[in-house]
Formats: structure tokens, C-alpha cells, sequence
């Protein structure tokens, strides 16, 4: 039993799976799971419609944190995760690999999230669940989060401490790890 659990425990590692994977599989379970065995529906049409604004805003703050898009231009979740990543192409380091990071940036999204491409995956999920509006897809949108607290965030913000020390301790006491 110990041998199983150290399986799964490596599938989920950072170095195994990225978070950008996990989240491709979150939406493919919350669609198959929606298709196959949805469950009862929680939200009717037309409100479930309204989970185009956190689905948009997960996608828009992702395009925000990788550098897609300028501040005002982003009003969801991608837009975010965009921005950030063009931080990082700015002050030349890397959101691929914790190992190659050579600068803490702090600057952009990251100056409201430590984590903003995970805080609009989640959003982007969140607002998949809210459009399906049935019960079974919802908890992927519980889960995921934890996955990513768990498996990616932990992980890379002790590697963060380690590498900048001083200015990654006062950075997380200035911003809040989500929101």
C-alpha cells in the first residue's frame, strides 16, 4: 500500500506534472464528468451564464501574469496569468522552471497575488463549474485548488525563500498568497 501511495504522490510532484497540465485535466474531467454522470443541475439557464465573468477573468489574469496583456486591458483569470508571464520576460527570468528563476518579481499581478497564474487557473475553473451548473463537475472546483496548494505552491514558494531569503519573507508580508 505504501508503494501505491508514493506512485500517486510522484504524479502529482512539480517536476512530474506541471500545474498547466493539472489544469488541461481539471477541465477535461469537469467536461467528461458533466457529459457522463453530471448529477443534478444546481444552476438553470440563463444563470448559469454567469460563470462566464470568473471563467473570463481566470483566463484574462492568466494572460496578465504572463505579459499578453497591459492592466487595463485585462478583466479576467487568462488575462492574469498572461500579465505575469510577460513580468517575467521583463525582468528576464522564468515562470517554466522554479530553478531558473533569477529575479523575484514583484511588480504586475504579482503585486496583488504571490500566485496569479494558479489564482486564474482556479478562477477559470471555478467559472466552468458555475457555466456547466451541474453537481458532479463541482468537485473538481474544490479539488483542483488544493492540488495546486499542496502540490505546486508550497513547494516553489519554500524554493523562493530560499533563493531570495530577506525580500521573499517581507514580499509575502506585503502580498497575500491568493488574494
Amino acid at each position: 500500500m505504501e508503494n501505491d501511495n508514493n506512485s500517486i504522490r510522484r504524479l502529482f510532484e512539480p517536476k512530474k506534472l506541471q500545474a498547466q497540465q493539472v489544469f488541461a485535466a481539471a477541465v477535461a474531467s469537469m467536461l467528461a464528468l458533466h457529459l457522463f454522470e453530471p448529477g443534478i443541475q444546481i444552476l438553470e439557464n440563463p444563470w448559469n451564464w454567469f460563470g462566464a465573468v470568473p471563467a473570463a477573468a481566470g483566463l484574462l489574469l492568466n494572460m496578465w501574469a504572463i505579459g499578453a496583456l497591459e492592466i487595463h486591458q485585462t478583466t479576467s483569470g487568462l488575462g492574469v496569468n498572461t500579465w505575469a508571464d510577460r513580468m517575467f520576460k521583463h525582468y528576464r527570468t522564468t515562470d517554466r522552471s522554479i530553478s531558473d528563476i533569477t529575479t523575484l518579481v514583484t511588480a504586475g499581478p504579482y503585486k496583488y497575488s504571490r500566485h496569479p497564474m494558479y489564482l486564474g487557473m482556479v478562477l477559470a475553473v471555478l467559472g466552468l463549474g458555475i457555466l456547466l451548473g451541474s453537481a458532479i463537475p463541482i468537485f473538481v472546483v474544490v479539488v483542483f485548488p488544493l492540488i495546486l496548494d499542496q502540490r505546486y505552491i508550497g513547494t516553489e514558494e519554500a524554493t523562493l525563500e530560499e533563493m531570495f531569503g530577506e525580500a521573499f519573507q517581507n514580499y509575502t508580508k506585503r502580498v497575500r498568497r491568493w488574494i
